[in-house]
């Protein structure tokens, strides 16, 4: 068994859950055409550019708490064991946010740093929603039947 396997075995985490994170991942790209794209807020707004970086930020973060949310469900230890589910989910917009950061405008740059650091957040927070949730539920009185 390599080091890998042995890890992926201590905490718990499928080759199918990293592979449905992946896939998540890539999902929110659908979502981010849609946000950037199909809601756009006009160039005639006064700080139109801000506002729709403000907007896709948002709904990538709400995206990420969800399916952040979806993966750790029932994990009391989410936030410390399931970083690779994390990174499995944000993996695309990590890398897509260091090509832009290396070959883009600065301007362009620093926006989609705004959209990586949502995701990464919504990712957290994600997790730590389930984790919590997962606490409270195992901290409930069993009723008695009858």
């Amino acid at each position: 068994m390599s080091t890998i396997e042995r890890r992926q075995a201590d905490s718990g985490i499928s080759k199918a859950r990293l592979c449905l994170a992946m896939l998540l991942s890539w999902g929110a790209f659908l979502l981010l055409f849609v946000l950037g794209e199909g809601i756009g807020i006009p160039e005639s707004v006064p700080r139109a550019r801000y506002l729709n970086t403000a907007k896709l930020g948002g709904g990538m973060a709400a995206y990420f708490v969800g399916a952040q949310f979806f993966l750790s469900r029932g994990h009391t230890q989410a936030v410390r064991r399931d970083w690779p589910l994390m990174l499995g989910l944000n993996i695309s917009f990590i890398l897509l946010g260091v090509l832009i950061l290396k070959e883009g405008p600065a301007l362009k740059a620093l926006g989609w740093l705004v959209v990586v650091a949502a995701t990464v957040g919504g990712s957290c927070a994600g997790a730590a929603w389930a984790a919590r949730l997962a606490r409270q539920r195992q901290s409930l009185p069993v009723r008695a039947e009858g």
